[in-house]
């Protein structure tokens, strides 16, 4: 592949990955939604399949980034063969091998961060409904 090539395949990975996190952003404020408006008409079994498919989900876009990640690794590898090999010499060559080496820690933080609260606060929604209905 040309230089060209794997900038643009790099330059789609990243888009991806924006867009499944996007997705997935959606899909927790849904969640939240759904937590907060309809808590005191959920039962324990809505809860429970709530959190099976919001886990599963969660999983599920773990996993695809992860695969996404790994193809990056891939491609940035083949701009450095190219970079290597001497056949490259742009800064963007360098920039886009330099890509993979981005700190996830932050990343990390926000996705698992975003998963606990979303099923904490489904969570407290239930058990809230359930203690001010008793009362």
């Amino acid at each position: 592949m040309s230089e060209a090539e794997i900038t643009f395949q790099i330059s789609e990975i990243l888009n991806r990955i924006w867009v499944m996190q996007q997705w997935w952003a959606s899909i927790s404020i849904g969640v939240l939604v759904m937590a907060h408006l309809a808590s005191s008409r959920l039962n324990l079994l809505l809860i429970f399949i709530s959190l099976i498919l919001y886990t599963s989900y969660t999983l599920y876009m773990a996993q695809m980034s992860s695969q996404n990640v790994k193809d990056m690794h891939a491609l940035a590898s083949d701009m450095q063969a190219l970079i290597d090999s001497v056949a490259v010499q742009s800064s963007n060559a360098l920039r886009q091998v330099q890509t993979v080496n981005t700190d996830v820690k932050l990343y990390l933080i926000t996705f698992g961060g975003t998963y606990l609260c979303v099923v904490i606060y489904l969570i407290y929604s239930y058990i809230s409904a359930r203690k001010s209905g008793g009362e």
